[in-house]
Protein backbone atom coordinates (compact mmCIF):
# COMPACT_ATOMS: atom_id res chain seq x y z
CA UNK A 1 0.00 0.00 0.00
CA UNK A 2 2.87 2.39 0.79
CA UNK A 3 4.47 1.91 -2.64
CA UNK A 4 1.17 2.58 -4.43
CA UNK A 5 0.61 5.76 -2.40
CA UNK A 6 4.11 6.95 -3.23
CA UNK A 7 3.62 6.22 -6.95
CA UNK A 8 0.27 8.08 -6.85
CA UNK A 9 1.86 11.09 -5.14
CA UNK A 10 4.62 11.09 -7.76
CA UNK A 11 1.97 11.04 -10.51
CA UNK A 12 0.22 14.02 -8.91
CA UNK A 13 3.48 15.97 -8.71
CA UNK A 14 4.23 15.00 -12.32
CA UNK A 15 0.78 16.25 -13.43
CA UNK A 16 1.33 19.56 -11.62
CA UNK A 17 4.73 19.99 -13.28
CA UNK A 18 3.20 19.31 -16.69
CA UNK A 19 0.50 21.93 -16.12
CA UNK A 20 3.11 24.37 -14.88
CA UNK A 21 5.30 23.86 -17.92
CA UNK A 22 2.50 23.66 -20.48
CA UNK A 23 2.02 26.73 -22.62
CA UNK A 24 -1.40 28.07 -23.52
CA UNK A 25 -0.90 27.16 -27.20
CA UNK A 26 -0.09 23.57 -26.21
CA UNK A 27 -3.22 23.47 -24.09
CA UNK A 28 -5.40 24.63 -26.99
CA UNK A 29 -3.99 21.86 -29.17
CA UNK A 30 -4.93 19.13 -26.66
CA UNK A 31 -8.56 19.37 -25.50
CA UNK A 32 -8.08 16.57 -22.97
CA UNK A 33 -6.11 18.88 -20.64
CA UNK A 34 -8.34 21.98 -20.88
CA UNK A 35 -9.99 21.33 -17.51
CA UNK A 36 -6.69 20.63 -15.77
CA UNK A 37 -5.16 23.76 -17.31
CA UNK A 38 -8.09 25.95 -16.23
CA UNK A 39 -8.08 24.57 -12.70
CA UNK A 40 -4.30 24.94 -12.37
CA UNK A 41 -4.33 28.53 -13.70
CA UNK A 42 -7.69 29.60 -12.24
CA UNK A 43 -6.32 32.70 -10.50
CA UNK A 44 -4.68 33.94 -13.68
CA UNK A 45 -7.85 33.32 -15.66
CA UNK A 46 -9.98 35.14 -13.06
CA UNK A 47 -7.56 38.07 -13.10
CA UNK A 48 -7.71 38.34 -16.88
CA UNK A 49 -11.51 38.05 -16.84
CA UNK A 50 -11.71 40.81 -14.23
CA UNK A 51 -9.49 43.07 -16.32
CA UNK A 52 -11.71 42.49 -19.35
CA UNK A 53 -14.85 43.33 -17.34
CA UNK A 54 -13.27 46.50 -15.93
CA UNK A 55 -12.19 47.63 -19.39
CA UNK A 56 -15.62 46.87 -20.85
CA UNK A 57 -17.38 48.86 -18.11
CA UNK A 58 -14.88 51.70 -18.46
CA UNK A 59 -15.44 51.89 -22.22
CA UNK A 60 -19.21 51.34 -22.00
CA UNK A 61 -20.08 53.83 -19.23
CA UNK A 62 -19.39 57.37 -20.37
CA UNK A 63 -20.91 59.22 -17.41
CA UNK A 64 -18.61 59.37 -14.39
CA UNK A 65 -21.54 59.64 -11.93
CA UNK A 66 -23.00 56.39 -13.26
CA UNK A 67 -19.63 54.71 -12.89
CA UNK A 68 -19.33 55.79 -9.24
CA UNK A 69 -22.90 54.65 -8.65
CA UNK A 70 -22.11 51.21 -10.07
CA UNK A 71 -19.00 50.96 -7.90
CA UNK A 72 -20.97 51.92 -4.80
CA UNK A 73 -23.98 49.71 -5.41
CA UNK A 74 -22.08 46.60 -6.50
CA UNK A 75 -18.84 46.82 -4.57
CA UNK A 76 -20.05 48.04 -1.20
CA UNK A 77 -23.06 45.72 -1.05
CA UNK A 78 -20.90 42.75 -1.92
CA UNK A 79 -18.05 43.57 0.46
CA UNK A 80 -20.21 44.60 3.41
CA UNK A 81 -23.00 42.02 3.31
CA UNK A 82 -22.57 39.17 0.84
CA UNK A 83 -18.85 38.39 1.15
CA UNK A 84 -18.85 37.99 4.99
CA UNK A 85 -21.83 35.63 4.75
CA UNK A 86 -20.06 33.53 2.12
CA UNK A 87 -16.88 33.41 4.23
CA UNK A 88 -18.83 32.28 7.31
CA UNK A 89 -20.74 29.61 5.37
CA UNK A 90 -17.56 28.33 3.73
CA UNK A 91 -15.70 28.23 7.07
CA UNK A 92 -18.48 26.28 8.78
CA UNK A 93 -18.81 23.93 5.82
CA UNK A 94 -15.08 23.09 5.69
CA UNK A 95 -14.99 22.52 9.44
CA UNK A 96 -18.01 20.22 9.20
CA UNK A 97 -20.04 22.41 11.56
CA UNK A 98 -22.63 23.69 9.06
CA UNK A 99 -26.17 22.78 10.08
CA UNK A 100 -28.71 23.84 7.48
CA UNK A 101 -31.62 24.34 9.88
CA UNK A 102 -29.74 26.14 12.64
CA UNK A 103 -30.87 29.72 13.36
CA UNK A 104 -27.42 31.14 12.54
CA UNK A 105 -27.32 29.45 9.14
CA UNK A 106 -30.86 30.47 8.25
CA UNK A 107 -30.18 34.07 9.32
CA UNK A 108 -26.94 34.13 7.30
CA UNK A 109 -28.65 32.79 4.17
CA UNK A 110 -31.55 35.23 4.54
CA UNK A 111 -29.12 38.13 5.03
CA UNK A 112 -27.21 37.07 1.95
CA UNK A 113 -30.38 36.74 -0.16
CA UNK A 114 -31.74 40.10 1.04
CA UNK A 115 -28.40 41.79 0.37
CA UNK A 116 -28.26 40.29 -3.10
CA UNK A 117 -31.77 41.58 -3.84
CA UNK A 118 -30.86 45.07 -2.57
CA UNK A 119 -27.65 45.03 -4.61
CA UNK A 120 -29.49 44.08 -7.81
CA UNK A 121 -32.25 46.62 -7.17
CA UNK A 122 -29.82 49.44 -6.43
CA UNK A 123 -27.89 48.62 -9.59
CA UNK A 124 -31.05 48.68 -11.69
CA UNK A 125 -32.14 52.00 -10.20
CA UNK A 126 -28.80 53.60 -11.05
Amino acid sequence: AGVQEMEHSMDVVHDEVEMNEMFFSQCLATPSVWCKYIVYHRRDILSIASIVVVLAVDIGVTNLEDLFGLCGSLGLSFVCYIFPCLIWLRMKWTQGELRIFSPKTIFTILTMLFSTAVMIYSTIVI
